[in-house]
């Protein structure tokens, strides 16, 4: 598909928010890469304050670099960008080099793109290192214009 008129072309028309989550093969060709800082919410209202203030764009989150591969595997039974999305999606702990996490590192009841892109830059990587060793590194990727991160993406409910 062509991402600009298939995908773009369509969600400009939409007026809201929009999140896209793309687990392809090269899906970080679609902007230049870039590096970027963590961030944090502190409570809901500061949440809703920002969702309510975001400018009406789309923000994006790919599951790899633009010369990497995409990695599934039967087990997860889809991509480990896919899985370790459904896993934040779910607050449900997963392992990384660094040990157990959640993408809800602050343990509030709002996950923010910051805390997803931080949490799927630590586990796909471990995902595809200790299901498939040979295989070379993945790393999810967020374009520099997106990292809003203290932008709401889902309220937990408690």
């Amino acid at each position: 598909i062509d991402y600009k008129e298939d995908i773009l072309g369509v969600l400009d028309t939409i007026k809201c928010k929009k999140y896209v989550f793309i687990d392809a093969c090269q899906s970080g060709a679609i902007q230049d890469l870039d590096e970027g800082s963590k961030g944090g919410l502190n409570n809901i209202s500061d949440a809703i304050n920002n969702l309510i203030s975001a400018e009406n764009s789309l923000r994006s989150i790919v599951s790899c670099s633009k010369d990497e591969l995409s990695y599934e595997d039967p087990a997860w039974e889809n991509g480990a960008f896919t899985e370790a999305l459904i896993e934040a999606f779910n607050d449900v702990e997963g392992k990384t080099e660094k040990g157990n996490a959640r993408a809800n590192a602050d343990g509030d009841a709002v996950l923010t793109m910051g805390e997803l892109y931080g949490y799927l830059s630590e586990r796909v990587p471990y995902l595809v290192k200790t299901t498939k060793p040979k295989a070379p590194k993945q790393h999810p990727f967020m374009p520099k214009n997106d990292k809003s991160e203290d932008l709401p993406l889902i309220f937990y409910e408690k």
